[in-house]
């Protein structure tokens, strides 16, 4: 896999502080290259000084969306030196736009959207549900008049993502790592393409060495997801289980939950396994995690699923 030598100055950075596996400090670094400002909206570089082996997982989290299928930011492994001229991992994520592409924020539509109809909680308001989402998305479309098929298909996309973090136990997608696009020339109104991944397989902390079955298991039904379902937020909760969220997907979207599940049936243990193999220096312990905590979920997908099609079955 090809490395790129890139210039720091160049690219939105996250940076992390980190102690004891604690963000003391927290900084984003604006883009000093005019064209990297205009013509990528996502593009950033993570640096793995700051934050363990974040770019083995982003670029996991790429190559995942890629066999999937699902339109994600495109990821390259990057070095870029240090002012001691020796060299640190880093990734590169970007999207490559259109001049009237505009960015929108999911949070403040959807809490606009939240005071107009009485749903708005002060103490939740940094928390989205799927409804208001879909909701907010429908009244967005409907003001821009597009066709219902634009709807249809962001409902899809957006259920894929979701798919995308319940199969792959991805539970940073908060209201700052996904996007709305909007084409201003055309009103076109799309989900943007998937960044920030790395926190995929509950990897976001050091690797457990040598873990063991029942560990994983621990860490896969321990790693909730940011964006929850309605109950949830009417409750005052700041996320839902995989298991609360992927039932609800599969009794509200059933047909668009089933287009989402094939797609990520496509990574198998041993496709993982190639892909984890295809980056290279990713210490041993991280993939031996991976792979068990990827097999736990996977059983846990799978359980869900069996248990609502029997149920279904019984109902017909």
């Amino acid at each position: 896999m090809e490395i790129k030598k890139v210039d720091i100055n160049e690219y939105k950075i996250d940076e992390f502080n980190r102690a004891n596996d604690e963000v003391l400090e927290y900084k984003r670094r604006i883009p000093q290259n005019e064209e990297s400002r205009n013509n990528h909206n996502s593009l950033f570089l993570k640096r793995s000084f700051y934050s363990a082996d974040i770019h083995v997982r982003e670029m996991l989290g790429y190559l995942i969306a890629k066999e999937c299928g699902i339109p994600a930011c495109e990821t390259e492994l990057a070095i870029y030196p240090t002012i001691r001229d020796e060299f640190e991992d880093a990734v590169i994520s970007y999207a490559a736009v259109s001049k009237n592409d505009k960015i929108l924020l999911p949070i403040t539509l959807v809490n606009a959207y939240r005071r107009r109809v009485g749903t708005y909680q002060e103490k939740n308001s940094w928390m989205l549900d799927i409804e208001s989402v879909f909701n907010t998305v429908f009244g967005l479309m409907g003001h821009n008049e597009r066709p219902t098929s634009d709807y249809d298909k962001f409902v899809q996309d957006f259920i894929t993502m979701l798919i995308y973090d319940i199969k792959f136990v991805n539970s940073d997608r908060d209201y700052k790592n996904w996007y709305i696009r909007q084409n201003t020339k055309t009103n076109e109104i799309d989900l943007y393409p998937l960044f920030d991944n790395a926190s995929i397989f509950a990897s976001e902390n050091a690797p457990i060495k040598d873990i063991t079955d029942e560990q994983a298991e621990e860490l896969s039904n321990n790693h909730p997801l940011q964006i929850i379902t309605p109950e949830d937020y009417k409750k005052g909760k700041t996320e839902s289980s995989y298991k609360d969220m992927l039932t609800y997907l599969l009794k509200k979207y059933p047909k668009q939950t089933s287009v989402a599940l094939e797609k990520v049936e496509k990574v198998t243990k041993e496709k993982l396994k190639e892909m984890i193999d295809s980056i290279p220096n990713v210490d041993k312990y991280r993939k031996e995690q991976m792979l068990k905590v990827f097999a736990a979920r996977d059983r846990g997908v799978k359980n869900i699923y069996k248990e609502f099609s029997y149920m279904q079955k019984e109902i017909n």
